[in-house]
C-alpha cells in the first residue's frame, strides 16, 4: 500500500520488494560482526531505534524519496531475527530453548492477530500515514519496555 500511497510506478513493485528482500538478506549476513563490535545493548537499541525512526518517518513522509528508508528498516529486520536468537540461545537453558523460541514466535504472531487490524483500520478511515505513525510509537513503547526487562533480568548471564 506504502508503494502505491507514494507514487511508485506498479512495474517497480517486484524489482523494489526483491531489493528490499535482499537488504533483509544481506543485514542477516552481517548481523554477526555488526552484533560482536556493538554489543547486547547497543544492538538491540539500533535495532529498536531504526524500526521506530522508520515507521514514524514513513507515516510522515509519503513520498518516493522516502521509500529509501524502507531499506534502513529492511536491514534492521535482517539485523533482528539472527540477534535476538542469539541472545534467547545465550541466556536459555538448552531443556527450555525450543519452548522459548516456540513462545516468542507465538506472542509476535498474537500482536500481530490484534495489533495489525487495528492498524489497517486506523489507515482505513484516517491514512496509512497515521497507521504508521501508530505502529512506531506502539513499537517503542513495548520495545523499550521489553529490552529494560531484557537487560535488567539478564545481566549477570551476559
Amino acid at each position: 500500500i506504502y508503494f502505491f500511497e507514494a507514487g511508485l510506478p506498479d512495474m517497480l513493485f517486484g524489482v523494489l520488494w526483491t531489493l528490499l528482500n535482499i537488504t533483509v538478506g544481506i543485514g542477516s549476513f552481517y548481523a554477526y560482526k555488526i552484533e560482536k563490535k556493538l554489543k547486547m545493548r547497543v544492538s538491540l537499541t539500533l535495532i529498536l531505534f531504526l524500526y521506530v525512526i522508520s515507521f514514524i518517518f514513513l507515516g510522515f513522509f509519503m513520498s518516493l524519496f522516502a521509500i529509501g528508508v524502507l531499506f534502513i528498516f529492511y536491514f534492521a529486520r535482517g539485523l533482528a531475527t539472527p540477534v535476538l536468537k542469539q541472545y534467547i540461545n545465550k541466556i536459555t537453558a538448552s531443556e527450555i530453548r525450543a519452548t522459548v523460541l516456540s513462545t516468542r514466535s507465538l506472542i509476535l504472531r498474537l500482536f500481530y492477530s490484534i495489533l495489525g487490524p487495528l492498524f489497517g483500520w486506523v489507515s482505513d478511515v484516517i491514512n496509512l500515514g497515521t497507521a504508521l505513525v501508530m505502529c512506531g510509537i506502539t513499537l517503542m513503547i513495548m520495545g523499550t519496555v521489553s529490552l529494560g526487562l531484557l537487560l535488567i533480568s539478564y545481566k549477570k548471564k551476559l
